[in-house]
């Protein structure tokens, strides 16, 4: 079974100089094609700490890829007990946990897991199992994971060590009756920690919930919708998110092919479509490293294709402050 590059390679990346990062927002561009067994129609994406990047989604495997765009691993994740592999969310916190959410047969037979991957290693091992459909995954400033049901319309918390997972909010908002059929999906706190964010593909609206000091939820509110009579494609599909360090919200549009930013106060800022050819065919994962932020297109129309892709920022991501 192949596994995660070794342990020479990553200290490789570690040193290597990095594409320098233009001032001003540039274009964006394919980065690496994956329309191959191993890595095709890839949905989940998060980044190591030394710029490696991890793309995983309908190939059952994770993709180690190079700053510069070169595949240097695969890691095999085995099916659970629905024998089948489908990687919607991706978390890194280490070079010993990458954490993924595995929707497997789509709730079918309530299969879903959460799993952990060593990259140094590749051993994969389940955190936790029986959910319906597990999508997006966030992580807050005391390590609980934060992990959407996009079925359900639920968000559960569960222990990064233990496995232990409780529900943490249900609410009518976090489920759709819209297209996709799903709702609750990208997870993504604000850099102060206050809110975790939630976007729901199937509303096309982006929702946020409040931390309250004893770590329970606040209401859901509605933050963004889009959708409307005067733009149709405003977060037609928001998928996955990410935050910059100025409090702006970057999300994943799938169904309208764009990335789309928001103000912290959820006006419309700016729009990324796809530029050389088909850079984006249904963004789905967003990662920052830096300045640079990266897009795995699903492409969910074209079975076997895919990609990752990239596009230079004005401003660094953000991290949840501690």
């Amino acid at each position: 079974m192949r596994r995660s590059v070794p342990l020479l390679l990553a200290l490789i990346l570690a040193v290597a100089p990095q594409t320098a990062v233009a001032e001003e927002p540039a274009a964006i561009h394919t980065l690496l094609d994956l329309s191959f067994a191993a890595c095709h129609n890839p949905r989940a994406l998060a980044v190591g700490s030394t710029g490696w990047i991890y793309a995983a989604g309908l190939s059952g495997n994770v993709c180690g890829i190079a700053p510069w765009g070169q595949l240097m691993g695969v890691i095999p994740v085995p099916p659970g007990p629905a024998g089948v592999t489908n990687v919607f969310g991706a978390l890194y916190e280490s070079r010993s946990a990458l954490y993924l959410t595995d929707m497997a047969d789509y709730g079918a037979s309530h299969a879903g897991r959460v799993l952990v991957v060593s990259p140094r290693t590749g051993v994969v091992r389940t955190l936790t199992g029986g959910l319906d459909g597990p999508n997006g995954i966030a992580q807050d400033r005391d390590r609980m994971l934060f992990v959407a049901d996009s079925f359900a319309g639920m968000i559960y918390k569960v222990n990064p060590d233990t496995g232990q997972r409780a529900l943490w909010t249900r609410d009518p908002r976090l489920a759709t009756g819209g297209f996709p059929p799903l709702g609750a999906s990208g997870l993504a706190f604000d850099p102060s920690g206050a809110y975790l964010y939630v976007a729901n593909p199937g509303d096309s609206a982006i929702l946020r919930i409040g931390m309250r000091p004893n770590g329970s939820p606040g209401d859901v509110e509605v933050f963004a919708r889009g959708a409307t009579d005067a733009d149709p494609e405003l977060l037609r599909g928001a998928d996955g998110l990410a935050f910059d360090v100025t409090g702006q919200l970057w999300v994943a549009a799938d169904q309208a092919n764009e990335i789309q930013v928001l103000s912290p106060a959820g006006a419309l800022v700016a729009r990324y479509a796809k530029a050389d050819g088909d850079a984006l065919d249904f963004p789905a994962g967003l990662a920052f490293f830096g300045r640079r932020l990266y897009v795995t297109s699903f492409a969910f129309t074209a079975p076997g294709a895919g990609k990752v892709s990239v596009l230079d920022t004005p401003y660094r991501g953000a991290r949840v402050r501690r």
